[in-house]
């Protein structure tokens, strides 16, 4: 069975490592102080499509963290992923929360345009927040997000995996350092596989933004900035 790639359990691997981190506590008053051993992390993850099932396997396979559960509206879908990654699944976050008290956090994956109900939603349960990219489509929507974050003293934690990806990473260094001519322009190659459904394309924002807002961000010779794609 997949336990997921490098590439995608990076993401998941810095939002289990942001836990410890925040004042977000278990809703569960029986762990709600943790020994120095520090128990894994109970998270659920909530889309059961193709983002959702990367996920689901980063987090079956994390040494810092616990697949609790998966979450979607589509029971069928959810149910299948659950079998899979022998979580339990269920239809609504709310339904997920009763039955598993210890949960701490929860990653999105649901289609974009539902990101910001799905965020608004895991907050108000006073829970920490890992997304996918973008974190909404409008940018007064990104805003009102982060905003319920400061508010509610919780983490909201995108997936911009690229921004550690190490060979972003180098190149960003060498544009800093100047060791390659001004950036003039990226060309941006979209080569996601499995190819994602038309259904997908239409709903997730255009590639452009997709893409861009992904990847490092940086200076040539410490001026400007270079924008890269997924």
């Amino acid at each position: 069975m997949s336990r997921g790639s490098a590439h995608f359990r990076r993401p998941t691997q810095g939002f289990s490592s942001s836990l410890w981190k925040s004042p977000v506590s278990s809703r569960s008053s029986s762990t709600s102080s943790m020994p120095s051993s520090h128990p894994r992390h109970q998270i659920l993850v909530i889309g059961a499509g193709r983002m959702g099932t990367i996920r689901a396997a980063a987090f079956y396979g994390s040494r810092t963290s616990t697949l609790a559960g998966i979450v979607d509206a589509d029971e069928a879908k959810a149910a299948e992923l659950g079998r899979q990654y022998h979580a339990p699944a269920f239809s609504n976050l709310s339904t997920a929360l009763r039955a598993l008290p210890d949960v701490r956090a929860v990653w999105i994956c649901t289609p974009t345009p539902l990101h910001t109900e799905s965020i608004k939603e895991a907050m108000e349960a006073g829970l920490a927040v890992g997304i996918e990219k973008p974190v909404a489509i409008q940018t007064d929507d990104i805003r009102l997000c982060y905003q319920w974050a400061a508010e509610k003293n919780v983490p909201l934690y995108c997936s911009f995996q690229r921004r550690i990806d190490p060979s972003y990473v180098q190149l960003l260094q060498t544009v800093k350092e100047g060791k390659i001519a001004d950036i003039r322009s990226v060309r941006a190659v979209f080569r996601d596989h499995p190819v994602p459904s038309l259904e997908f394309l239409r709903l997730g924002g255009d590639i452009f933004h997709d893409l861009v807002v992904g990847a490092p961000r940086g200076g040539g010779n410490g001026e400007g900035k270079l924008m890269g794609a997924e």
